[in-house]
């Protein structure tokens, strides 16, 4: 099954800052694993900002993963998790869930906590990996155009309304 292209445009975030910030924020509360032994907090995704018909903006991360939340509504957040990284500096042992959360409106997230990398398309910038991913792209673009509600619910056009009314 290959994907349709997509006429939304990701804006690919970089939200080193945000990881310089949760890891600071864990090392005061007295994680002594991140200060001492060489644990870091990091994410797994690359996190991209989405805009729908309506002009709304949506955090998104490259697995197609969202919440529908209207970021200049509601504040949305990412996972952060604990990852070790050896001597080397090599990356070998992984958090299995989030340990930390940091959330944001909009405007916070763009002014403040992250800075634009570069722009594509939904369908470049949700990563390729089985029907899954495909899924959840296919979604988030139906969801976009306003064709589907938050929920996946086919939104009747005015045409369809008009006609049933």
């Amino acid at each position: 099954m290959g994907r349709e292209k997509s006429k939304h445009i990701v804006t690919v975030i970089d939200v080193s800052k945000l990881q310089e910030h949760i890891t600071e924020f864990m090392v005061k509360g007295g994680d002594v694993q991140l200060k001492e032994e060489g644990y870091i907090m990091s994410t797994p995704y690359d996190w991209g900002i989405v805009e729908d018909v309506k002009g709304n903006h949506y955090l998104i991360n490259s697995e197609g993963c969202g919440n529908s939340i209207v970021l200049e509504d509601e504040a949305d957040g990412i996972g952060w998790y604990k990852d070790h990284v050896n001597a080397t500096g090599f990356k070998d042992g992984i958090g299995l869930c989030p340990v930390a959360q940091t959330s944001f409106k909009y405007k916070e997230l763009v002014d403040e906590w992250s800075k634009p990398i570069c722009k594509m398309t939904l369908d470049k910038f949700v990563r390729t990996f089985g029907d899954r991913l495909d899924r959840n792209c296919e979604n988030w673009n139906m969801f976009l155009s306003g064709l589907v509600d938050k929920n996946c619910k086919r939104i009747k056009s005015d045409i369809e309304n008009k006609i049933l009314n």
